[in-house]
């Protein structure tokens, strides 16, 4: 019914689990060498993945690998080797930088503020080794799992009862900038694992500490969803 109204939809790079695994070759620089010796790590899966978004600190993410044989040379790069730009856009930030954080839908209201928001992946990689190779044949992948932590000030039951009550729940963040630049985490089913109201002491703020599991929406088909904003067109 909106008669002269203008719906703009933007669309994101989208990232979920699923099954094709891919690997990589990273290289590493010596400069300081004459020749320059290059490193290459090779087959690097990826295994692990980590965002961490503390009170007034910068959002960070971290990547491990797990690989099956590396070499080192000093007669040129590998042939299509390239080096990555660093990126011009300005890191995002928990302070300024937050669109949202939501559990079931909903932002996180009240007196509830959110001191910290981690996301952790594990895709329990294993070297497959044998006999007369040095290194490894190929990289074994395991469970996707995705665990994480949502602490907060305890200002109602409300997310201590999801834990008491074994509740199915959601949650999500978005973090941006005033450049359209965003970066968005989905997790659509999570039960808390574990979070108990904590008084740290006499004059000290009581707080709720919440470790959460993520399992697959059988509706929507994934576990974790990842977006990616790079500006409005």
């Amino acid at each position: 019914t909106g008669t002269g109204v203008q719906v703009e939809l933007y669309m994101g790079e989208r990232l979920i689990n699923g099954t094709l695994k891919r690997s990589f070759t990273l290289e590493r620089e010596f400069s300081d060498h004459s020749p320059v010796t290059y490193e290459y790590l090779r087959g690097m899966t990826v295994g692990g993945f980590t965002l961490s978004a503390p009170s007034q600190s910068i959002v960070t993410t971290q990547f491990s690998f797990l690989g099956a044989n590396s070499a080192l040379q000093d007669s040129g790069r590998f042939s299509g080797a390239t080096t990555i730009a660093t990126d011009a856009r300005g890191v995002l930030n928990s302070s300024s930088n937050v669109g949202r954080i939501a559990k079931g839908g909903t932002p996180i209201s009240g007196k509830n503020f959110v001191t910290e928001l981690s996301v952790e992946i594990a895709n329990n990689l294993r070297n497959q080794n044998a006999v007369g190779v040095l290194g490894a044949v190929a990289i074994g992948a395991g469970e996707f799992g995705v665990t994480g932590s949502l602490n907060t000030f305890f200002d109602d039951k409300s997310l201590a009862l999801d834990v008491i009550n074994n509740a199915v729940t959601a949650i999500d963040a978005r973090f941006q900038d005033g450049e359209a630049h965003a970066f968005l985490v989905d997790l659509p089913r999570v039960k808390f694992s574990e979070g108990a109201p904590e008084v740290p002491g006499k004059n000290q703020d009581v707080v709720l500490n919440l470790s959460y599991q993520a399992i697959l929406d059988e509706v929507l088909g994934y576990t974790l969803k990842l977006l990616r904003f790079n500006g409005v067109q």
